[in-house]
């Protein structure tokens, strides 16, 4: 079991090769099958955008590095539709609220938990709303829809949370629940976790996002249309042909159509 905090930044190493080839920038995860199934990756062409590196390519994930059997295992995102289409819809699981299929509003997702194996999301850390230290993990069987701006779970989900995993793992301390003695005081420097944290958190997965569209638009503005891209009435949004610009980009992500743009652009 992974955090995805032993994920990112994590170096890529090519086994082939024995090399490094980048650092493991962000998770994409499928919210429909409620797993990993892409690691945007940087590397030294980083100019042309984050390679999509498929979780079923890694072979190991270490302290030191994560590996790979070669440096072909990275694609680019223009070629990869999937992995285009689950950036556009990535839902930002840090940070996501956490609500009951009744309507209860239990806290926020502060971190969350993949099998290194399968890449499926095992558990998602709850921080309960008002507090500033997570109660426990959300095991994935009590998770209903991982959501845009809900993570969705079952009613009694936190009244059954985990503070390990069956395999002995233990990502979060015991929360006691009485306190026999006056708590010894922490240490100078010792930092609390806080809310304002867990939207820290949130934020740096948001911005890392941004900053890649921004650096793939770069990359982008002055090619040409591969294709006639059309909105879903048939109307012309940009002719085959036509130089990408920053206003071609506007009118086609506001028609829904940016991945059509990025996987049909050529020199």
């Amino acid at each position: 079991m992974k955090s995805t905090r032993e994920i990112i930044n994590l170096r890529v190493l090519s086994v082939e090769e024995g090399k490094e080839i980048g650092f493991v920038q962000e998770l994409l995860l499928n919210p429909q099958k409620g797993s990993v199934d892409f690691l945007l990756v940087k590397d030294g062409e980083w100019y042309y955008g984050l390679k999509a590196l498929p979780f079923s390519a890694v072979q190991g994930i270490g302290e030191y590095a994560l590996t790979v059997a070669s440096r072909s295992d990275l694609k680019r995102l223009a070629e990869t539709a999937d992995a285009a289409a689950l950036l556009e819809n990535n839902p930002g699981l840090i940070g996501l609220r956490v609500l009951s299929r009744k309507g209860r509003l239990l806290g926020r997702v502060r971190e969350y938990y993949v099998d290194e194996n399968s890449g499926k999301v095992r558990g998602c850390q709850l921080v309960p709303d008002g507090q500033d230290k997570p109660s426990g993990i959300i095991e994935d069987k009590y998770i209903c829809t991982f959501g845009r701006e809900f993570l969705v779970v079952e009613d009694d989900a936190d009244k059954n949370l985990m503070t390990e995993f069956p395999e002995g793992e233990a990502p979060v301390p015991q929360v006691e629940e009485k306190e026999t003695a006056a708590p010894a005081a922490e240490p100078a420097g010792l930092a609390q976790e806080t809310e304002e944290e867990v939207e820290e958190d949130s934020a740096e997965a948001v911005n890392s996002l941004k900053l890649f569209r921004e650096r793939q638009r770069q990359y982008l503005i002055g090619k040409k249309l591969g294709i006639t891209i059309t909105s879903d009435d048939g109307t012309v949004i940009a002719e085959e042909g036509a130089l990408v610009t920053d206003e071609l980009i506007d009118r086609v992500t506001e028609a829904g159509k940016y991945i059509l743009l990025t996987m049909n652009v050529r020199e």
